[in-house]
């Protein structure tokens, strides 16, 4: 007996969003002539590149990087550092929400 296996094939999303926004004409032409060069239409260009930038512009956010000396103090602090009485109390009602698995 042969096993085959079936890729599943993703539905493309309908498209019902719709963002309008104005340009100058020479900047038109520049995005066209690149759509154009990679075999894509205008608004696709414009989707996929702007959705890389959003990616980026949210990872950028998201993410930290730390030289050494600064990683050291953020983990210094972590580590080092007493809880105040909102962090305990947040620790509390955490626990009180959260069941722990003891076995």
């Amino acid at each position: 007996m042969s096993r085959h296996t079936i890729a599943a094939r993703s539905v493309p999303k309908a498209k019902t969003d719709r963002i309008d926004v104005r340009l100058p004409g020479d900047t038109k032409r520049v995005i066209e002539r690149a759509a154009s060069l990679i075999g894509t239409t205008t608004s696709d260009f414009i989707t996929m590149k702007a959705y890389e930038a959003a990616q980026r512009v949210v990872e950028g956010h998201d993410r930290w990087i730390l030289n050494t000396e600064q990683s050291k103090a953020f983990v210094d602090a972590l580590l080092n550092t007493e809880p105040n009485a909102a962090l305990r109390a947040a620790a509390k009602h955490h626990s009180s929400l959260v069941k722990t698995n003891t076995r």
